[in-house]
Order: C-alpha cells, then structure tokens, then sequence
C-alpha cells in the first residue's frame, strides 16, 4: 500500500472513532503505534501531552505520553 493511501486510511479511521470512549482508546493506540514506529517521539509528545490536558486520568494517554517522553531520553518529565 503506497504511503500517501495508509495516511489517508489512518486518519480516515481517527476520524471516525473520534469522540466516543471505545473510539478515543482505539484512536489512541492508532496514533501511539504510529508515531512511535514512524519514530516522531517530539510530534507524538505534542499529540499525547494535549490528550492528557483533555483526559487527565485516562491511562492510555499518560501511558503514550511517558513513552514519548522516554524514546526522547527525558526520564525526569516520564514521572508524574
């Protein structure tokens, strides 16, 4: 599958499950996996710190930003 088509299947599939719990969790491993294998920790970090802001005690989200921020060799801002 060319590149251009699974960007556009990924944020196609965000767009849809945006806005309901299952869909927010789904949502979030989608983006977690991407952006850790595309290896774009800052841009993951910017994505996951804005989802803690919004849901800051859902687990997923402070999940993937600690990973962001370990992948960045900041292990001091990983903790709470």
């Amino acid at each position: 599958m060319k590149k251009s088509t699974t960007t556009l299947w990924f944020l196609a599939c965000l767009t849809l499950l945006n806005g309901c719990g299952v869909g927010m969790a789904i949502r979030d491993n989608i983006q977690g996996q991407h952006y850790l294998q595309a290896k774009e920790f800052r841009r993951g970090e910017q994505v996951f710190r804005q989802a803690v802001r919004e849901q800051p005690n859902q687990a997923r989200p402070n999940f993937y930003l600690g990973r962001f921020l370990l992948a960045e060799n900041k292990p001091g801002k990983a903790l709470p």
